[in-house]
């Protein structure tokens, strides 16, 4: 009986929701666009503007440039801690 049982449960093969290489397809997406982004906040930041508007802009590009960092480093890690959120949510 168990051997029954035992041959006639379906398989499942646990795939992971999103593969290493799609992961690093979105990992270097984030990264050029944050990029993109961060470049345009230093270009405002060195036109002529008020001090506190540079420093906005700075502070905008700092911010920025630790998001590039922490994706080129731990991408992987962000991205699976993000999928575990979505799907424990859901």
């Amino acid at each position: 009986m168990a051997d029954e049982q035992i041959k006639n449960t379906p398989e499942t093969d646990s795939k992971p929701v999103v593969s290493e290489e799609q992961k690093a397809n979105i990992i270097k997406k984030i990264i050029e666009c944050v990029t993109a982004v961060m470049k345009a906040a230093f270009s405002k930041g060195d036109a002529d503007t008020v001090w506190y508007k540079k420093g906005l802009y700075y502070t905008a590009a700092g911010i920025l440039a630790v998001i590039v960092y922490l994706f080129t480093y731990h991408g992987v890690e962000i991205i699976d801690w993000l999928t575990a959120l979505v799907t424990s949510l859901f």
